[in-house]
């Protein structure tokens, strides 16, 4: 009988994440994503999807994330010839179980919080 009940977690859990879903985000002219502001991205993610933040000419400002989700950017310092990165203000993470991919920003502020993750980001200041 544990067996079956085990088998049957398992599968409800795998199927909830079968559900996420990438949504992408670019503030430049004639953009190549779904968004072009972070709070629409937001308002759109459910917990536990993805955005996937573009390199830009242009800061996205300030942000704050009050639910699970995986927010990815380009990275640091993209080795190409024309390195855009997705660089932040000020990123505020008010929800646990939030990770922050490739980003770059001044600042990080988060209260009432667990599991975090900051990977691969530059702080500027």
């Amino acid at each position: 009988m544990k067996h079956i009940a085990s088998v049957v977690v398992i599968f409800i859990g795998s199927i909830t994440a079968c559900f996420a879903t990438v949504h992408t985000l670019c503030n430049m002219p004639y953009s190549p994503g779904q968004h072009t502001t972070f709070s629409a991205a937001h308002a759109a993610a459910a917990a536990g999807d993805t955005i996937y933040v573009h390199g830009s000419h242009f800061n996205y400002g300030n942000i704050s994330v009050n639910k699970p989700l995986v927010i990815i950017g380009t990275g640091h310092n993209p080795d190409k010839q024309s390195p855009l990165v997705s660089l932040f203000e000020t990123i505020t993470v008010s929800s646990s179980n939030v990770q922050l991919i490739g980003l770059s920003f001044a600042r990080l502020g988060s209260s009432f919080t667990s599991n975090v993750q900051v990977k691969k980001c530059k702080f500027s200041r």
